[in-house]
């Protein structure tokens, strides 16, 4: 589906669709990325818990389109640190990846504290020092 919603699109040759990757080999393709989606379908464990593979995303430094699951929407209220899709709904994840290459430069600004955001309040490490004083 995703395929055949990119193929009118003028930007279409900077669009890669790659399949399951080994996480070993993530940070490589993140690096190549200029959005990064993290699909998952709608179901009842994401909405308690967040995928390791958002953090990993947010912390590339690059725009980052997941799905509004109840555990992501708790730290990323009002989209501030991502933007969301409705979970299994495709047309809503298209909008959302046509609306970041349309608009690429401004949701870059809007989302250039992601990274540094992630890195300072979202890790392991940060929970540690609010635990320990």
């Amino acid at each position: 589906f995703c395929v055949s919603q990119a193929t009118p699109l003028s930007s279409r040759s900077r669009i890669l669709f790659i399949d399951h990757i080994p996480y070993v080999e993530l940070l490589t393709y993140q690096s190549l990325a200029s959005v990064l989606v993290c699909p998952d379908k709608d179901n009842s464990y994401s909405h308690y818990v967040i995928h390791v593979k958002y953090f990993d995303a947010l912390i590339s430094g690059r725009l980052v389109i997941n799905g509004a699951f109840d555990s992501v929407k708790e730290i990323n209220q009002d989209d501030f640190l991502s933007l969301t899709f409705e979970p299994s709904n495709i047309d809503d994840l298209y909008q959302k990846l046509k609306n970041c290459f349309e608009s690429f430069e401004s949701l870059s600004q809007k989302y250039k504290d992601a990274k540094s955001f992630t890195a300072e309040n979202l890790t392991y490490r940060s929970y540690i020092k609010q635990l320990v004083g």
